[in-house]
């Protein structure tokens, strides 16, 4: 499909069963790395694949110059989070007129930032529920400073050297997110910031997060949630995912359903602890935690008979 003037490739996965099928649009998490997976490496291929098994069709965009997709760079300044979401709002747009798809059963899973992402698309184009797992709830400066607290803690970082750490964690991000310098402006003037303000995505992307509102976003979208998390997730705040479901339920009473996945992590691969997790490599190529599948299949079911 086309997206801002070039082509953007989409992944897509039918059932093998004729008639039209409930589907699902995919948004995957922060980076610029491509959602191929022609082996089912991949623990989000795998729970892809397992639930259009299930009866689903689903959709995966690749970001601007991932894959086989054209356009700038994904680290490009330009390709921020609104030309992301341009991305995500067309293929979901695409994604109901197949002729494969009833376009009265599309839902949202979103994984991560993609949970973050996911009621801005849903705003653009409605759909009958939405998954966010291992997501963020909390405004970006905020996550991010628990984040980091967090990370150290788990690499057992002297107390003292952390908080000096996230001092000056806070300084730079400020001057980034909330003053929006440009990183080379900002290093002009702090270069020890440097280790502070490297993004797996554009800085002007980080600033658009850091610019939402999260609660208000959820405000504006009315169709049934599921909040899924993984206890061993050192990514993400897991204190965060009772609190998006009380937030959701506020607006939206009786919408909103929290699901813990015991030794899951933020890749969807099984792990004892966030201390395990966070001391290997492997991320989306662990083992898998079917759990997870499990509850977002049954959810999906449950919702898309209604």
């Amino acid at each position: 499909m086309t997206v801002d003037g070039s082509l953007r490739r989409t992944i897509v996965t039918i059932p093998m069963s004729e008639g039209k099928h409930a589907a699902i649009l995919y948004i995957t998490g922060i980076g610029c790395a491509s959602q191929e997976s022609l082996n089912l490496a991949s623990t989000e291929t795998k729970l892809l694949y397992a639930l259009t098994k299930a009866g689903f069709v689903t959709m995966r965009v690749e970001k601007s110059a991932v894959g086989d997709s054209q356009g700038l760079a994904c680290m490009n300044p330009s390709v921020d989070m609104e030309a992301e979401l341009r991305g995500y709002i067309a293929g979901l747009k695409a994604l109901k007129q197949y002729s494969f798809v009833d376009s009265n059963r599309v839902f949202i899973v979103g994984l991560s930032i993609g949970g973050v992402e996911a009621p801005l698309v849903a705003q653009q184009a409605p759909v009958q529920g939405l998954v966010v797992i291992n997501t963020v709830a909390k405004p970006f400066l905020e996550y991010l400073t628990d984040t980091r607290r967090r990370q150290n803690m788990l690499r057992h970082v002297p107390y003292d050297e952390m908080e000096r750490r996230l001092r000056l964690n806070e300084q730079c991000n400020h001057r980034l997110l909330v003053e929006r310098q440009s990183p080379d402006q900002l290093l002009k003037a702090l270069p020890g910031c440097k280790d502070y303000v490297e993004y797996p995505a554009p800085y002007s992307y980080m600033q658009q997060w850091a610019a939402l509102n999260p609660a208000e976003e959820w405000r504006k979208v009315d169709a049934p949630v599921l909040v899924v998390y993984g206890t061993s997730d050192y990514v993400s705040t897991i204190a965060d995912d009772p609190y998006l479901a009380e937030l959701i339920a506020s607006f939206h009473p009786g919408s909103a359903t929290l699901r813990e996945i015991r030794g899951m992590d933020h890749y969807l691969a099984k792990a004892s602890s966030m201390e395990e997790s966070i001391t290997r490599s492997a991320g989306i190529l662990g083992e898998f935690e079917p759990a997870v599948l499990d509850v977002v299949r049954e959810w999906l079911d449950q919702h898309a008979r209604k």
